[in-house]
């Protein structure tokens, strides 16, 4: 891309500094407005583990070990995709893509650990029959409704790489970066109030 294309794209800032307008605000809203339902499904959880009477037996493990990797995975998701960012601000566009490149294999691990621990509770839970219901419900429930935005982030994550490659980001450009670290960092928040409502919740 050269300066002439790049004068087209943004128009002249400082260098490395985001302008300010509607689509921060916008895409703040619109991840506020995500968290809503999660703070309802979280909410939900523990209603259900207060006013059940059999949550389940004590034997059960609430918390497959895979799920540790899982966390750290997703923690790791956030963390190069902010790199990802810095390095962008700074011209340094393999730098920007390898971390690009690192964030999207961890989203692939934390969605295979996810996978093996569904399974792994799946075959606890067939055991058991009616026993583990509630904490079954409220399990899934937590596991799964995150599962629905990796997905959704794994497409996001998906158009930014191919943005990336094709090199149709630089420091004054780079908003499909910026927004999806942020959409990462709000699934890695949330991921992390999951996993601490399914120890405490135990």
């Amino acid at each position: 891309m050269t300066d002439n294309d790049r004068d087209d794209v943004w128009p002249p800032i400082e260098k490395g500094r985001a302008v300010p307008g509607a689509d921060h605000l916008g895409v703040w809203l619109f991840l506020i407005s995500l968290g809503i339902p999660f703070l309802v499904v979280i909410g939900s959880y523990f209603i259900l583990r207060a006013y059940s009477e059999t949550w389940g037996p004590a034997d059960v493990d609430a918390i497959p070990a895979v799920l540790w990797i899982s966390t750290v995975s997703i923690v790791l998701v956030s963390v190069f995709s902010h790199l990802s960012v810095k390095w962008i601000r700074v011209d340094q566009a393999p730098r920007a893509k390898s971390a690009l490149l690192v964030a999207s294999l961890c989203v692939a691990i934390f969605s295979l650990c996810q996978v093996i621990a569904w399974e792994q509770m799946r075959v606890s839970f067939a055991d058991l029959g009616e026993d583990l219901r509630p904490y079954k419900v409220g399990f899934y429930l937590m596991t799964g409704f995150h599962a629905l935005h990796v997905v959704g982030g794994m497409i996001l994550q998906g158009w930014v790489l191919t943005q990336s490659f094709r090199a149709r980001y630089w420091s004054l450009y780079h908003p499909g970066l910026r927004y999806a670290a942020w959409y990462w960092h709000f699934l890695d928040g949330l991921w992390i109030a999951i996993f601490v409502a399914l120890l405490c919740g135990r």
